[in-house]
């Protein structure tokens, strides 16, 4: 049988993952033409503004290439490290007229969990730091152009669940104006807080900057 297989070309190897394979969701295909549309309005506009780009990335401490020159014997090369290493977060902004902003440049090795090294500094608290710094830093009002990460945005109104005290659901729900008595039980009060809708609010840091810059 194994003759025959490679005889009609087929060949032992891997199979394929399911999850390769892209599926993109209407919002995100949505949300990618708006972003193109605003980025040529602008470059076609006679807008002198500095178009500020910034994004984070990461890169393992012991990093190298997967596939390097050998001579016929098998030797030399790199004599690389086991293991991936400690991680760092990177986080940098630049445009075509400053290259990279001075001073915007934030590196810091991420915190490492039980499972897997995880960015636990990469914020929203810790990105609303660095973005203020950065805003500081520009010389003239610019246009900063980021992505839809989740820490870019920050929920500023959380809704009670039931780790929280029962005094903390009864402040948050007369806040709001919806009316509670002393003797309703926790239960009651979360039951309420399904109500309002509008407890659940983002702040997000690209609508604040229009302002700032």
């Amino acid at each position: 049988m194994r003759k025959i297989l490679i005889e009609l070309g087929y060949k032992y190897t891997q199979a394929p993952d399911a999850h390769k394979q892209l599926i993109e969701i209407t919002g995100i295909d949505c949300a990618r033409l708006q972003f193109l549309r605003k980025l040529k309005t602008l470059r076609d506009s006679v807008d002198t503004r500095p178009r500020i780009y910034l994004d984070e990335t990461w890169v393992n401490q012991n990093h190298s290439r997967k596939r390097i020159w050998l001579d016929k014997d098998g030797q030399g090369g790199l004599n690389t490290k086991t293991g991936k290493g400690d991680r760092l977060i990177v986080c940098h902004a630049g445009c075509a007229k400053y290259c990279f902003i001075p001073e915007a440049k934030w590196v810091f090795r991420a915190v490492k969990s039980q499972n897997e090294y995880y960015p636990s500094e990469m914020n929203a608290e810790g990105f609303r730091d660095w973005f203020t710094k950065l805003l500081q830093s520009l010389e003239e009002p610019s246009v900063i152009i980021m992505d839809n990460a989740p820490y870019h945005s920050q929920q500023i109104n959380r809704t009670p669940t039931s780790a929280n005290k029962k005094s903390e659901i009864q402040e948050c729900l007369r806040q709001h104006g919806i009316e509670i008595s002393d003797s309703e039980l926790k239960p009651e009060l979360l039951q309420k807080t399904s109500k309002c809708y509008c407890m659940k609010q983002f702040q997000t840091f690209r609508k604040r900057t229009e302002k700032i810059v």
